[in-house]
């Protein structure tokens, strides 16, 4: 079947550690590790594994307000299918490389 990958697995590690009652911190790190894809008539697209660390620090500022920003790695190990385009190749993962990620969440209680 087009498009099918033999072997894959998604890990995950969670860290979360609250002081004083004022700040929490999660640390999230996540991967997916697949096989190759079979593309019949095609190339086949080579196997990847990709990698992301996240962290959220969350402020207890007052009784009614708390902030929470975010800031992460998007495939903290660089991995691209940098193959050569040709009309009989399929590509692997069409992600563009590491990247950063922030957020800001605030809640009003």
């Amino acid at each position: 079947m087009e498009r099918t990958v033999r072997n894959s697995v998604t890990l995950v590690a969670n860290y979360n550690h609250t002081w004083w009652n004022k700040y929490t911190l999660n640390v999230n790190l996540n991967g997916r590790l697949q096989s190759k894809t079979y593309y019949p008539g095609y190339e086949d697209a080579p196997g990847y594994g990709v990698w992301n660390l996240n962290t959220s620090h969350n402020f207890v500022l007052s009784k009614y307000l708390q902030v929470e920003p975010s800031l992460g790695i998007d495939n903290i190990f660089n991995q691209v299918d940098n193959r050569i385009d040709w009309t009989n190749r399929r590509y692997a993962n069409y992600n563009p490389g590491t990247s950063v990620v922030f957020g800001v969440k605030v809640r009003f209680n």
